[in-house]
């Protein structure tokens, strides 16, 4: 009876574990392989940034052109939305849209960038960090705060 059951479950586990993952990378050599995911799961598609005010530029100064480049090449449109007063930091490339936070905003050393099936949360520390999760309901949620943002938010 059991050696009847068993694949059935190792089958069911296997299935609940593919829908929701959790990473965690360190240090500049783990965000690049976070964006380069973007550049790779987003293809024609559209990454949601709530912004780090320039840091990517400031921290990944030569990676940063890179990055830029894949976006358009793989047509992925970007929409950022921006604290005012790092209008300057800002080197949008050619898909991206940027939209202001209304009033006045605190600065935060975070960055989420919504994606695929993904939500990608990245502290810009000494050592920055990134969490990833890959999990549909969680992406959904994020976009969703994401639109709100976004719709009172000023060009």
């Amino acid at each position: 009876l059991v050696d009847e059951v068993l694949p059935g479950l190792r089958e069911l586990f296997k299935a609940k574990e593919a829908k929701s993952q959790v990473s965690m990378y360190l240090g500049l050599k783990g965000l690049k392989t976070v964006f380069e995911n973007i550049l790779e799961e987003a293809k024609g598609d559209e990454n949601l940034v709530i912004d780090s005010q320039g840091q990517f530029r400031e921290k990944m100064p030569f990676y940063a052109p890179h990055y830029i480049k894949g976006l358009e090449k793989n047509k992925i449109k970007v929409r950022r939305l921006v604290r005012r007063g790092k209008e300057k930091k800002i080197h949008p490339g050619k898909t991206t849209t940027i939209r202001f936070f209304p009033g006045e905003i605190s600065e935060t050393p975070i960055t989420t960038n919504i994606y695929s099936d993904k939500v990608a949360l990245i502290l810009w520390t000494d050592v920055p960090e990134a969490v990833v999760i890959k999990n549909k309901a969680a992406h959904a949620a994020y976009k969703e705060y994401f639109e709100i943002l976004w719709k009172s938010s000023k060009l």
